[in-house]
């Protein structure tokens, strides 16, 4: 029988994307709601017209989250002897990829846009640490899950700041969404169980 440990990465995942799908930001008159991965695209939007580094600083920590939902899931589920489990977990970090990369169309001139290479660097690069994850030494990633978490609610926090700030500049109230809150309280938890996992 699967046990409650086994199925915890799934469940803890399951609730971080559903939170991390839900809007962060609104408008009550205006019929603005806005999750993460759409505020991320208006930021880059206002980086690209605007010429704007924070605007782009601001786009890549909202979508810093899938990142660490991949690599926080790839170090949950490291440890499996059953094949199938083990190709499902991969499955679902190959997902989590995906969901990062630009659309496939724009995959041709990533170089040539800031932020087409952006999700495409934070996709490679959850690829390539769930990989140094499965076949890396196990005390190169004993820490790595709170730290991600730690650095993953850090960016989510200042996102939230700043996205407000980006429309208040525009004239725009909007109020507190609550995608956003709910995501750095489903890290916090994972962070302070993760911490009992590796000091215990």
């Amino acid at each position: 029988m699967t046990s409650y440990r086994s199925l915890w990465p799934y469940i803890w995942l399951i609730a971080a994307l559903v939170v991390y799908s839900l809007p962060w930001q609104w408008h009550p008159t205006a019929a603005l709601t806005l999750n993460a991965y759409d505020l991320a695209e208006w930021h880059s939007v206002l980086a690209s017209s605007q010429n704007s580094l924070l605007a782009f600083i601001v786009s890549l920590c909202l979508r810093l989250p899938l990142l660490v939902m991949g690599i926080v899931f790839a170090v949950q589920t490291r440890h499996t002897d059953n094949t199938m489990l083990g190709l499902l977990n991969w499955f679902v970090v190959l997902l989590l990829v995906i969901a990062q990369l630009p659309p496939l169309t724009a995959l041709f001139n990533i170089f040539s846009d800031a932020n087409n290479a952006q999700q495409t660097a934070l996709a490679s690069l959850t690829l390539l640490l769930a990989i140094g994850i499965n076949w890396g030494p196990v005390k190169a990633t004993r820490w790595l899950s709170p730290l991600v978490l730690g650095i993953g609610i850090a960016t989510s926090i200042f996102a939230l700041t700043q996205t407000i700030a980006s429309f208040g500049n525009l004239g725009i109230t909007v109020q507190l969404g609550g995608g956003g809150v709910l995501l750095i309280l489903v890290f916090i938890l994972e962070l302070v169980l993760s911490w009992r996992r590796v000091t215990s």
